[in-house]
């Protein structure tokens, strides 16, 4: 799932695998990078929605 704006190249796209996050790839997000590896190497179980909306610092 894609969270922000494709056509402006200012997004975060993460891959879900049995609601955990195997991979995430943020582009022009620079403040998300501490919380996209939390978020990959914990094993976190979280919705698509949560990813979409919530500030991902507090997911970890």
């Amino acid at each position: 799932m894609v969270r922000g704006d494709l056509a402006a190249r200012d997004f975060t796209a993460f891959w879900l695998r049995d609601g955990q996050v195997a991979a995430a790839m943020n582009v022009n997000q620079w403040d998300d990078g501490d919380a996209l590896k939390a978020l990959v190497d914990g094993g976190v179980t979280v919705t698509a929605d949560q990813l979409r909306t919530a500030d991902l610092a507090t997911l970890v």
